[in-house]
């Protein structure tokens, strides 16, 4: 199964998106055939969005492709989440999913300034790992400026609970992704970012 959203909002308007509960994702009767989840966002002038997405949680054998658009216009805000799980506990499954593939791509007036792909899944991650370090999941955390304060209450929230948490701007953050490349952690990893003075905020949990 594929979950597609794609919104544009006009100029002045906006937008708080915050669906309840979960994204399961289960493997397919199809070897290999990947459950596709895409979000696409496009913001004119002046316009103002909260992507709140549903945490993914693959079960075991599953693969998920995750693809995310965001297209921003000129003076316009937009706060961005959302989280992949380690799996669940309860049937064995953390972190046995087959692969899970990233795509991000940001652009100004149409021009891509930053863009990124990665993948996990068992092939990076031992095989009944419960813990993978302590990590129960990944969080993705875009922000303008305008939604710092918010993006700095949820990591508190997060420090709380006892997450290891990592925050800054978007080039100490390619710095992480390249570290977890390195280590084998994340595979097919791929960066490409071409305007120099970026005011969004990237972390990763």
């Amino acid at each position: 199964d594929s979950h597609f959203i794609n919104v544009r909002l006009n100029n002045g308007a906006r937008l708080f998106w915050a669906p309840p509960a979960s994204t399961v994702c289960y493997p397919s009767m199809y070897d290999g055939l990947y459950c596709k989840i895409k979000a696409g966002l496009t913001l004119r002038t002046g316009s103002d969005a909260y992507i709140i997405n549903k945490p993914v949680i693959p079960t075991k054998d599953s693969y998920i492709f995750m693809e995310t658009d965001i297209d921003a216009g000129i003076c316009c805000d937009f706060f961005y989440f959302d989280a992949i799980s380690s799996g669940r506990i309860a049937h064995n499954e953390r972190w046995m999913f087959s692969n899970f593939r990233n795509r991000f791509e940001l652009k100004i007036e149409g021009k891509t300034v930053y863009k990124e792909n990665w993948s996990f899944g068992k092939k990076s991650v031992p095989a009944g790992n419960s813990g993978f370090s302590g990590m129960n999941g990944l969080v993705t955390v875009m922000a303008t400026k305008k939604h710092f304060d918010l993006l700095d209450q949820i990591f508190s929230l997060l420090k709380d609970s006892g997450a290891y948490c990592s925050k800054g701007l978007i080039d100490k953050n390619i710095k992480i992704l390249k570290a977890l490349d390195e280590k084998g952690i994340l595979t097919d990893l791929s960066i490409k970012k071409t305007d120099s003075n970026i005011r969004n905020l990237y972390s990763s949990v």
